[in-house]
């Protein structure tokens, strides 16, 4: 794709929005996190924080140590975002974070009783909210958008997440 110069080029050259792909996926992630927001909003928790103790909560049944980085590359966050929401958990008590015990530069991360009480109660709120989204494109488109989006995130993650950190 070729540079355009000038706005003049650009106006002529514009096209409807529903061009964009990038566009469409914006809008269909703002329509499906307004829904995802609207059926947790009673639990006074975000999306965001729902990922990262489920996350944990996940890891943790293949390590006893789990840190700040791999729930970033779990949940496909950066570093910064991570940090943040996973200090909002812990004021919250719905994570606790201690010293490895042979790296004292990593914190180990463990999901609390409350915390894990919290995801159980989400999950149900959550998974509705994918079924009533995702149910305009039946199963069998349903699974190829599902594996589309995995191929979009493995072919892209490395590259721009990377990178970053």
């Amino acid at each position: 794709m070729r540079k355009i110069d000038n706005l003049n080029e650009f106006l002529k050259k514009l096209k409807e929005p529903e061009e964009y792909p990038g566009f469409l996926l914006w809008q269909a992630s703002n329509i499906w996190q307004r829904l995802i927001k609207n059926n947790i909003k009673q639990f006074n928790t975000t999306y965001t924080q729902f990922i990262i103790l489920t996350s944990i909560i996940y890891l943790s049944q293949y390590n006893k140590q789990i840190n700040q980085k791999q729930i970033a590359q779990q949940a496909k966050l950066d570093i910064m975002t991570t940090s943040d929401v996973i200090k909002t958990l812990e004021a919250k008590k719905l994570l606790v974070r201690s010293p490895y015990p042979d790296d004292k530069r990593y914190n180990s991360l463990k999901v609390t009783k409350k915390g894990t009480e919290l995801v159980f109660n989400i999950f149900y709120h959550v998974r509705i909210s994918d079924i009533t989204f995702f149910r305009a494109l039946g199963k069998k488109e349903g699974k190829i958008f599902r594996d589309l989006l995995l191929k979009l995130i493995k072919g892209n993650y490395d590259k721009i997440f990377n990178s970053d950190q």
